[in-house]
Parts: C-alpha cells; sequence; structure tokens
C-alpha cells in the first residue's frame, strides 16, 4: 500500500487530499470518503484513515480530502459553503478516477458526510454508496449543532475579563459557533435543505446501498425505514446494525473494527 498526499484544485481552491493505492496493479474500485462535520471528524479520524489502509491491502484505492475551510484545505470554516462541499465533492471522485486509473467509483459517507457522498453519486456514475450512521436531514444537523453547543455553553462558564468583558469574540449577525467552528447563516440555510433520502431514490437502480446504524438497539428508529427500504431494494444493497460505541464522539482515538469489517465486505465483494 502506497500514499500520496498533495492538493487538487476545485475553481481555483485547493484542496488537500490523500490517496492510498495498491501496491499491486491498477485497482478495480476508488472509494471517496465524505467525512463527518467539526469535532465528529476529528473524532472519526484514526478509524478512517485504518480504513483506507486495510482497503488499499484489499486492492481498493482510497481518496480522503479534506472540503474547503476545513483541515489542511484553503480557506476558513466561517467562509465555507455547502454548494462549494457538494461541488468539490464531486470533483474529488473525478479526480480520485483520473489519479488511479479505476473502473468504478465508491463512495462512502459518515454521519453528515453521507449528505454530501449521496449528492455526489447522483452526479457521479457510482457503484456502491456507504452510508455510515447518517445524518437524514441537514436540519437535523444544525439542530443537533445548536443543542450540543448550548449544553456545552452551560457546562463551561464565560471567562470575564477584569473590564467586565466576555473573553469570547463576538460573531457577525447570524453566525454561530459549534465548538470552535464557525458557521455563516448561508451555510447554515443550505445544509438545512440537504436531504438524504431524496437523493438515494434518485440514485441509478445499479447503486448498491449499504446503509449501516451504529447502536446497542436491535432496531432501526422509524424515521430510518424508508431509507432501509431503499438501501435493500438496490442490487446487492444490505442494512446492517452494529452494537459498538459511536465513533463519532469519543473523546479519545476510536478505532471501531465492527464498523470497518462490513464496510471492506461490501467494497470487496465481487
Amino acid at each position: 500500500m502506497q500514499q500520496t498526499h498533495g492538493f487538487f484544485s476545485v475553481n481555483d481552491r485547493q484542496l488537500y487530499a490523500t490517496l492510498y493505492t495498491p501496491d499491486n496493479g491498477t485497482p478495480v474500485t476508488v472509494l471517496v470518503l465524505c467525512e463527518p462535520f467539526a469535532e465528529e471528524k476529528r473524532c472519526a479520524f484514526r478509524m478512517l484513515v485504518r480504513l483506507a489502509e486495510a482497503l488499499a491491502d484489499k486492492g481498493v484505492a482510497v481518496l480522503r480530502f479534506d472540503v474547503s475551510g476545513t483541515g489542511d484545505s484553503c480557506g476558513t470554516h466561517a467562509e465555507a459553503l455547502w454548494d462549494n462541499w457538494q461541488e468539490e465533492t464531486v470533483a474529488a471522485c473525478e479526480f480520485a478516477i483520473k489519479a488511479t486509473g479505476a473502473k468504478q467509483l465508491a463512495l462512502a459517507g459518515f454521519r453528515s458526510g453521507a449528505l454530501l457522498a449521496a449528492h455526489a453519486a447522483t452526479k457521479t456514475t457510482c457503484a456502491r454508496l456507504c452510508l455510515v450512521e447518517p445524518i437524514l436531514l441537514g436540519a437535523s444537523l444544525i439542530k443537533e449543532l445548536t443543542l450540543r453547543q448550548g449544553i456545552q455553553s452551560m457546562m463551561n462558564a464565560k471567562t470575564v475579563q477584569s473590564d467586565g468583558a466576555s473573553s469570547e469574540n463576538a460573531l457577525p449577525d447570524g453566525y454561530q459557533d459549534f465548538g470552535g467552528f464557525v458557521v455563516s447563516p448561508a451555510m447554515s440555510e443550505a445544509i438545512c435543505k440537504a436531504e438524504l433520502l431524496a437523493d438515494c431514490k434518485a440514485l441509478p437502480k445499479e447503486t448498491a446501498i449499504q446503509l449501516i446504524r451504529v447502536s446497542g438497539g436491535k432496531n432501526f428508529p422509524p424515521n430510518w425505514k424508508p431509507l432501509v427500504e431503499v438501501a435493500q431494494a438496490t442490487p446487492n444493497g444490505e442494512t446492517l446494525i452494529v452494537a459498538d460505541k459511536p465513533f463519532w464522539g469519543q473523546v479519545d482515538y476510536f478505532e471501531s473494527d465492527a464498523v470497518i469489517t462490513p464496510i471492506i465486505a461490501f467494497l470487496t465483494h465481487a
């Protein structure tokens, strides 16, 4: 397995990426990873690197990349736009195919990354789509982040300076700070329009969907039922519930073999 680090450009936006390629020959499949949002991306980092390395060892090339305003890519989080992220994900797919010569494309979206992966799958020729503990609605993501930030703010008392002013920097009107990741009103509004089910229904019937729920429960939540039905109706599609800790919310680096193993099986199954 080989790793190549560098940048590719999307409308003059420089995006940092890591490409994992097998040692032997041209891969049949290249997978583009769509990572979680903000702090969840940091929590899932180690697991996703392990997944990429394991897939490359089994002959599947993998592209990990930072959308604009995140990681080592250009811009700041406050400048990020959802439309740009969608465009960049599609471009990442095109770049991955060109860079590897792979015959087919696969996408995997984790948490909020599932919204980007499913949208990109409608704009490309995607053979397989993995949705891992996906956020079903962009509006749910914003609601969840707002609630989480509210709890954090209550738990962490503000540091008051000697002049009585708060140490927190004031944000422009409409901007929100989610654990140090600033989101613009335009970004929030666009995210709220994202619907995972709508994109999955728009996919070609040939695209196989793997839907993974990470939970201690034995059943999918009722609001997942339409998505479960869509995934099960696809050729070689599958739905499963993995009993493990939430990989997106661990304080320490966490590697979930229970999540990695079925993804590898799904992507390497002929």
